[in-house]
């Protein structure tokens, strides 16, 4: 498998994280019971921000795949099916 890596400045870090917990809060699990439901976040705020891009990167894949297969549709309309609706 590969990797794709970059750097992200520490001072910077902390904006990145709020802006994807802003974007896309970090969904919550109940560690409790359903009587008495403890609700904590399932991941923490680096882990959601790198799955935040992961899924990012990934739903743009999807979108150019189904581009191009929309890309490779050809559609000439015969006129001779359209002749009995005139």
């Amino acid at each position: 498998m590969a990797t794709i890596s970059f750097d992200i400045a520490a001072d910077k870090l902390t904006k990145i994280t709020t802006a994807m917990k802003g974007l896309y809060p970090i969904p919550q699990v109940n560690n409790g019971t359903e009587e008495e439901p403890v609700m904590e976040n399932e991941f923490t705020d680096g882990e959601w921000a790198k799955e935040c891009i992961r899924t990012w990167v990934k739903n743009q894949v999807a979108r150019y795949e189904q581009k191009t297969a929309q890309d490779a549709i050809t559609f000439s309309p015969d006129d001779e099916l359209y002749c009995c609706f005139q």
